[in-house]
């Protein structure tokens, strides 16, 4: 694992001095394996585990169009700066039923959206998201083909202490045919039961993650988003996916080992010099790689999004059309 010495490789884009995150101890590299099983899942059930400890892993993954995103001492880092106003990665395989964990902290400003979720082509979905707003719980909700059902109704859940933002926690989505569990720090906090194949979102088979500007949205992610000199940061210490074997079960895999550094969400820092929307900043030398998507493919200031409004608890500000991350295009993936 390589540490760094100065600053980072964003620091170096954007021309703000960041200082490096360390790391307690090195972590295992990613694993995975290519074969189809009867579960949608990969042969054998293996579990493929992301530690980003190096760029390899961040290859893994498909950047959308504008999106900032790079790995840099065992994190994986997904910003938001002037012209760029959403980070979505979609890993490149499709899992139809597992497991699917990651230790991520927020960024802390009111008016962005952080998402970790599963869709589908039929535009099934299954969410985790963090408003801005109120980082002291995260929002649960899924979709059938895009539209809102029985099981759809959006549920509040607590994080463990203080605020998504202030440090790393463990995040989860279990999704089988017979149910969704919704998971924190290992223990299951909520469970929508299979009562309808007809309306239950088993399609949603494709990991999706990111950030992307919620100003607006009418309320539920919070403030407009104020950018200037600002670089808005979430950051993944690793990704683990569990898929469900053959036989119904889907075996746990160890857990990487995790971070010990908490670095800053948001941090000064002009934008990429030259860059815009969808086109990607130059790279650092000898450093690691800031990736970014094509430039035939510019972030809109505010992402559309496709599906209607879940019902919320009264104590919740309205919930937007569904999560922006439905409305990014689905990169081709191929079935593991």
């Amino acid at each position: 694992m390589r540490i760094a010495t100065g600053i980072t490789a964003l620091a170096l884009l954007l021309g703000a001095v960041v200082a490096a995150p360390k790391r307690h101890k090195d972590k295992p590299t990613s694993t995975t394996s290519d074969a189809a099983s009867p579960t949608g899942g990969n042969e054998n059930c293996q579990p493929i585990t992301f530690g980003f400890d190096d760029a390899s892993d961040l290859a893994k993954f498909v950047v959308d169009g504008g999106g900032l995103a790079e790995v840099q001492d065992g994190l994986l880092g997904m910003y938001m700066a002037e012209g760029h106003a959403a980070t979505t990665l979609t890993y490149n395989h499709t899992i139809q039923y597992g497991r699917f964990s990651a230790r991520l902290k927020t960024p802390k400003t009111s008016g962005i959206v952080t998402a970790f979720t599963l869709h589908g082509p039929s535009h099934d979905e299954v969410d985790l998201e963090w408003v801005g707003r109120d980082l002291t719980a995260l929002d649960t909700t899924n979709f059938k083909r895009g539209k809102e059902t029985s099981m759809t109704k959006l549920q509040r859940v607590p994080v463990p202490e203080g605020e998504a933002w202030e440090q790393f926690w463990d995040y989860g989505i279990e999704l089988t045919p017979d149910a969704i569990r919704y998971i924190v720090n290992g223990e299951v906090e909520r469970t929508i039961e299979n009562t309808d194949d007809k309306i239950f979102p088993s399609e949603a088979d494709i990991l999706k993650f990111g950030i992307w500007d919620g100003s607006d949205t009418e309320g539920w992610a919070g403030d407009k988003v104020v950018y200037g000199n600002n670089v808005y940061r979430a950051y993944i210490d690793w990704i683990v996916i569990e898929p469900m074997c053959a036989d119904g079960t889907i075996p746990s895999a160890p857990r990487p080992p995790n971070t010990t550094a908490l670095p800053d969400p948001v941090a000064p820092g002009p934008p990429p010099a030259g860059a815009t929307p969808g086109i990607p900043p130059p790279p650092a030398a000898e450093s690691s790689p800031l990736v970014a998507a094509a430039a035939a493919n510019p972030v809109p200031a505010a992402p559309a999004t496709e599906n209607p409004p879940p019902a919320a608890s009264a104590a919740v500000a309205p919930v937007p059309t569904g999560s922006a991350l439905t409305s990014s295009a689905l990169a081709p993936v191929a079935s593991t």
